[in-house]
């Protein structure tokens, strides 16, 4: 057919009318990417995520991150450059993810349940305020890349000497005084 197929939305600021909200709605169930700018507080987005598999919601000023059940088909989440101040424990229903950014954030901690996301292959908490990893994260057994440069640690985060299949890892802009 000769139909336009979206591959990518961007959704802005925009007040949006029941109309366009309805066919948003329509689009998010057909396509797979989505990219919302700036939203400021993702209880107001509105319509079902359940056919994405690429959500992007950095640079939306977002001060908390609570996946909803329709998330669980996420492959990528992109939350950075936000005000994200903690990673919330139901982090765990992305079972699906293999890429989560949280860099640029006010991030503190790390939660175990972190380490339940087993599919996970790249994880990005660069330029956040971590100085401790749990040790629970030695369960992602499928990292690849790890980014936890522009952080405050001062000694080698051990967890990370666990992570069999870690062919990338980057702690630069950190006080570290200890290595293994």
């Amino acid at each position: 057919s000769g139909a336009v197929r979206v591959i990518k939305l961007i959704v802005g600021n925009e007040e949006v009318s029941d109309r366009d909200r309805r066919a948003l709605d329509a689009v998010l169930k057909e396509n797979n990417d989505c990219h919302l700018r700036p939203v400021a507080d993702l209880k107001n987005i509105q319509g079902s995520f359940g056919e994405i598999n690429r959500l992007n919601i950095s640079q939306c000023q977002l001060t908390d991150l609570d996946p909803k059940d329709d998330w669980a088909s996420l492959t990528e989440l992109l939350a950075s450059d936000n005000r994200i101040a903690s990673i919330p424990p139901s982090i765990s229903r992305l079972r699906h993810l293999t890429m989560l950014n949280l860099s640029s954030n006010n991030i503190s901690t790390v939660p175990d349940e972190l380490g339940d996301l087993d599919s996970l292959e790249y994880l990005d908490l660069g330029h956040n305020q971590l100085s401790s990893l749990p040790l629970h994260l030695s369960k992602l057994r499928h990292l690849i890349t790890l980014k936890l440069d522009h952080n405050c640690f001062s000694t080698f985060p051990s967890v990370i000497l666990h992570l069999q299949k870690l062919t990338y890892l980057n702690l630069s802009f950190n006080q570290l005084t200890d290595m293994p």
